[in-house]
């Protein structure tokens, strides 16, 4: 992808997937964080999204979604947190609600100690 404008918090990136060890392997991301981000126009904090429903993933149902969807159901994962770069996004698969990124980043929180 050459031109990051607009990517934010909420959007969904079809990102290379630093989690699989074939190369040309790529999964969604929701973005998590917003303008503050020292980098916020070539590089993302973002939370995996898989098909594979699993304990304390968040399904994104039909009304998470602001615009766009995925071909299949789909969760994401709020332990498998990336830092995508520009340069390995594909496309902008489209975006979720606020109240579903509010969600998905009081989930991280609470793994990495935010709720204690």
């Amino acid at each position: 992808m050459d031109d990051a404008a607009g990517i934010g918090r909420g959007h969904v990136l079809w990102a290379a997937d630093p989690f699989k060890r074939a190369a040309d392997t790529e999964r969604p991301f929701v973005v998590l964080n917003d303008d503050t981000h020292p980098f916020a126009d070539e590089q993302w904090i973002a939370a995996a999204v898989s098909t594979t429903p699993r304990p304390h993933a968040l399904e994104i149902t039909e009304e998470n979604w602001t615009h766009g969807t995925l071909p299949q159901q789909s969760h994401a994962y709020p332990w498998a947190i990336v830092s995508p770069r520009i340069e390995t996004i594909d496309y902008v698969v489209g975006s979720v609600t606020n109240g579903f990124v509010n969600e998905l980043v009081a989930e991280v929180g609470s793994y990495i100690g935010l709720d204690e």
